[in-house]
């Protein structure tokens, strides 16, 4: 891409030398939980191809309050983090002090993971930041696809491109690994690429003994032993284009339910009461079913899907963290983004099915649907119950081991 030329240009003007060495690295990554999620395996590379440096992630969960780096990686030594919000850029100079606060890191090097959606226009002014912060050196400035463009007509032909073609577009989990390599490569490190293959999103993450203990209590308390299967659901999401119904969840809940299973609903806060009014309608119909939204903290949601026999949840947040944490997962993905772009990417080769429609008006990016979300509808129970029954674990059987020594990335299953 010719803006990605430019900003490489960009790069080599504002630091033309190399730094003599990488004591200290930040790690750029901006967005809420999903896009810190899928961003955990880059991360970890960085870990492996610097084992002596001190790493630093900068980002924003967006506006204030919404989860993000801080929310998971709290508990992570080895990881400062540096957040901030959408509100304390908002004046010129709020965003002087964060350029002030990432100075006093006294960072020798960045590694830049650029969100999906970033534009030339937004990477230029964060190199320009970084420069200004007194970064040693920044390299991964970069657009990814054509949403930047301001002609309309070129969007929609580069989108309606991506949906056509015989090969989906690349994981975002995998693209960002890929990126780090090249990154840190354009840092000086020369064995980057050779570390991909043991890079492992769990590794970042990081449950600790007291995490998975609070989850064990809490599933016990709700009468979730072992050796029940646990379905976890993730109906939630932050834009009303990318839910399931709410009704097809509360079907494939049913029917775990009369198999035996329990099930356990996540969400945020926002999504409590839609979570309470599933539960009791399954519990009305003698379900054994529970909901932990807007209760667990995101590090103790991720505690809680390692126990999930299989997780259902829409192209969302906690259907990149359960694929994270190894859980096996189905999703239920609307045809609003790019085709491929956002599937998880299962941690020690857990599976995941990522269920899409093929529909005309695929690739719209309208958070609001003009076509009655066709894209979901058309995903019925049945095809998701086949889906969920082929890749639920056995409840007396483990996760995955966190980390492995090795791990290639599996390849996403698709229906």
């Amino acid at each position: 891409m010719r803006s990605n030329r430019r900003l490489a240009r960009l790069e080599g003007l504002l630091w033309p030398i190399r730094p003599r060495r990488l004591q200290r690295v930040g790690i750029l990554r901006e967005g809420m939980l999903g896009d810190v999620t899928v961003a955990l395996a880059a991360m970890d590379l960085v870990r492996l191809a610097l084992p002596d440096a001190e790493l630093v992630v900068l980002g924003s969960a967006g506006p204030r309050g919404a989860p993000g780096t801080a929310d998971l990686l709290r508990a992570r030594p080895g990881f400062e983090v540096l957040q901030w919000h959408r509100e304390d850029l908002a004046t010129l100079g709020g965003r002087w002090q964060l350029v002030q606060r990432i100075a006093v890191q006294r960072l020798d090097g960045v590694v830049v993971l650029p969100a999906a959606l970033t534009t030339p226009r937004r990477e230029a002014l964060h190199a320009l930041g970084l420069a200004a912060a007194r970064v040693g050196r920044a390299r991964g400035f970069a657009v990814a696809n054509a949403r930047y463009l301001k002609d309309p007509a070129q969007r929609a032909a580069h989108d309606l491109e991506n949906e056509r073609a015989e090969a989906p577009d690349v994981p975002q989990a995998r693209r960002l690994l890929e990126h780090a390599a090249d990154a840190l490569t354009a840092l000086g490190v020369s064995h980057a690429y050779e570390r991909m293959g043991a890079a492992d999103a769990r590794s970042v993450l990081a449950l600790t003994s007291g995490e998975r203990e609070r989850a064990k209590a809490r599933l016990a308390a709700l009468g979730f032993g072992a050796g029940r299967a646990l379905l976890v659901l993730a109906p939630g999401g932050k834009l009303e284009s990318k839910r399931w119904p709410q009704e097809r969840f509360v079907e494939l809940a049913r029917r775990w339910c009369g198999l035996g299973g329990a099930t356990l609903v996540l969400g945020s806060n926002a999504e409590k009461e839609r979570a309470q009014a599933m539960v009791r309608t399954l519990r009305g119909e003698g379900g054994a079913a529970a909901s932990v939204a807007g209760v667990t903290s995101v590090r103790d949601s991720a505690a809680l899907l390692e126990h999930a026999a299989v997780c259902v949840a829409n192209d969302s947040g906690p259907a990149h963290l359960a694929a994270a944490v190894g859980a096996p997962t189905v999703v239920l993905q609307s045809a609003r983004d790019r085709r491929g772009a956002w599937d998880p990417v299962g941690s020690g080769g857990s599976p995941v099915r990522v269920l899409r429609a093929r529909v005309p008006c695929a690739a719209c990016f309208l958070d609001t649907c003009n076509q009655r979300l066709r894209c979901l509808t058309d995903l019925s129970v049945d095809a998701t119950w086949q889906a969920v029954a082929e890749i639920a674990r056995d409840p007396q059987s483990s996760p995955p081991p966190a980390p492995l020594p090795h791990s290639d990335i599996p390849a996403n299953a698709r229906t």
